[in-house]
This record gives C-alpha cells, sequence and structure tokens, in this order.
C-alpha cells in the first residue's frame, strides 16, 4: 500500500508530523490540485453536496481552530 492509500484509510495518522493540526495546515498551505484533496480526504462528491462539504468543514475547523491548535498557522488557515 503506498503513503496516498494508507493515508485515507487512516484519515490524518501519518506519524512524520508533530500533530494533526500541523499536518491538516501543511496541507492546507503548501499542496495544491488533487494532490490537496487527496491528503485532506476531500471527496468529489463534496462539490455536489453541501451536507458532506460542511461535515468535512467541521471536522478540519475542530481541528485546527485557533481557540483549540497552538499551531502558529491556524488562524491564517481558517481564514482561507
Amino acid at each position: 500500500m503506498n503513503g496516498a492509500d494508507s493515508k485515507k484509510n487512516n484519515d490524518f495518522k501519518y506519524d512524520y508530523f508533530v500533530s494533526k493540526e500541523a499536518e491538516i495546515i501543511f496541507y492546507l498551505s503548501v499542496l495544491t490540485g488533487e494532490a490537496q484533496q487527496e491528503m485532506l480526504n476531500i471527496a468529489p462528491s463534496f462539490y455536489k453536496d453541501k451536507k458532506k462539504a460542511k461535515a468535512w468543514r467541521d471536522k478540519v475547523i475542530k481541528k485546527i481552530h485557533p481557540d483549540k491548535s497552538k499551531h502558529p498557522d491556524a488562524k491564517k488557515q481558517l481564514k482561507c
């Protein structure tokens, strides 16, 4: 299984990053296009289904919200 496949199965569980929020913020700020969508588990159906998109957004916000995350870029990424 390659890294991307294991990533999808583990849902933000790489050991490379110091925290889940650091991982998510890295993907939001550095990656673009398909790579970003794959690593953030953004499904094409999110573009058609507002409920699915909001559920994904809410899940991510819980992890990177500046009130909960101590990551220095949390506030910046939440504005995107």
